[in-house]
């Protein structure tokens, strides 16, 4: 009976730490937030179609570099699709080009 206080102890400071750890990690990305659906291939590079009303898809963000990234916390980036932004996200662990939105605002003024 001893040993449950002394492992949730354990457990909850190791989520604890793993937390922090993942906070530390963010990282500033700018791009076009945009529809998957909607994603199209211009000069080589992908671009979002303004015109497209498509809204099946996921939102993703179409980041200055020319990479397609996905976002895990569709709600956070939702109000700003077809826009310019700036976010603050974090790298989810063990998916590649998927991000954890933690901020996200309009990018000089606007899309």
């Amino acid at each position: 009976m001893t040993r449950i206080p002394w492992l949730l102890i354990a457990v909850l400071g190791s989520a604890t730490y793993m937390y922090s750890q993942e906070t530390s990690q963010a990282t500033t990305m700018t791009g076009m937030l945009c529809n998957s659906t909607c994603v199209t291939q211009s000069s080589g590079h992908p671009a979002c179609d303004q015109k497209c009303a498509d809204k099946s898809g996921e939102i993703v963000l179409i980041g200055d570099q020319g990479q397609i990234i996905k976002i895990v916390n569709q709600e956070k980036v939702q109000e700003n699709v077809g826009k310019k932004v700036k976010m603050s996200c974090r790298k989810v662990p063990g998916k590649k080009d998927t991000m954890y939105v933690d901020t996200v605002s309009l990018y000089g003024g606007g899309g």
